[in-house]
C-alpha cells in the first residue's frame, strides 16, 4: 500500500497558488489528468517545422520547382502559385489543406500570349476571388473555377507583385523592380477587371 500510494503522489501534481492574499497547497491526481490531450498523439500536432507540399523535381539537372506566394483562404485552405512545375513547366496556381492534404493543380501556367508563366505574386479579395501576377495579370474564382488572364487598360508593364486592395476594390502593387535592367520600382493601380491601369514611376530608382 505504502508502495502504491508513494507511486500515485508521484504522479500527482502540486503547486501553491495564492488566493485572497493566503498561500494555499493543493495537489492534482493522475486520474484527472487522463482526459488531457497529448501533443505526442498526433504527429501533425508535433512542436517544430514539417513539410506540408514537396515542389521539387525529380530531376536535379532542371530548374527546381518552388512555392512564390500563398494566401490563406477560410475552410482550412492555402491557395498559392509555384514557379518551373506544372505540365508546361511555366508554373502552376494550386491549392491544398493547412494539413498537406487535398493538393490540386487549379491552372497550368503555359506562357506566351494567351497566358502567364513564372507567377510571382497571390492576392486573396474580400469576396474571395483570387488575383495574381505571372508576367501578366490572372483572376481566379473559386466558386466558378473560373480563370482568366485581365486585358489592362492602358496597356502597360503587369506588375510584378501585387500588394493589396483598396476600400473601393482598386487592386494596387509593384511593377519593374528586379525584373528589368537598369530600372525602377512603379506603384501601380487598377480596377479588378483591368480597367483604369494607372502607373506611378519611381525617377529616384530608391
Amino acid at each position: 500500500v505504502a508502495q502504491v500510494d508513494g507511486l500515485m503522489r508521484a504522479l500527482s501534481l502540486p503547486f501553491l497558488p495564492v488566493v485572497n492574499g493566503q498561500l494555499y497547497r493543493c495537489s492534482y491526481p493522475a486520474a484527472e489528468f487522463k482526459g488531457l490531450p497529448s501533443l505526442a498523439v498526433h504527429e501533425a500536432e508535433k512542436p517544430g517545422p514539417r513539410d506540408v507540399h514537396n515542389f521539387k523535381r525529380a530531376n536535379i539537372f532542371e530548374d527546381q520547382a518552388e512555392a512564390m506566394s500563398f494566401v490563406f483562404a477560410p475552410g482550412e485552405t492555402i491557395y498559392g502559385v509555384s514557379d518551373a512545375d506544372g505540365k508546361f513547366k511555366h508554373g502552376t496556381l494550386f491549392k491544398l489543406k493547412t494539413d498537406g492534404s487535398g493538393f490540386v493543380v487549379l491552372h497550368d501556367f503555359y506562357g506566351g500570349d494567351n497566358d502567364g508563366q513564372s507567377p510571382t505574386s497571390l492576392l486573396l479579395l474580400p469576396d474571395g476571388t483570387l488575383f495574381g501576377a505571372a508576367g501578366k495579370v490572372f483572376r481566379y474564382d473559386p466558386k466558378t473555377q473560373q480563370f482568366a488572364i485581365l486585358k489592362l487598360d492602358p496597356k502597360d508593364d503587369a506588375p510584378t507583385v501585387l500588394a493589396g486592395c483598396a476600400a473601393d476594390g482598386t487592386i494596387v502593387g509593384v511593377s519593374g523592380g528586379f525584373a528589368i535592367v537598369g530600372g525602377g520600382l512603379s506603384v501601380v493601380s487598377m480596377a479588378a477587371d483591368g480597367s483604369n491601369y494607372l502607373s506611378f514611376v519611381n525617377s529616384q530608382f530608391g
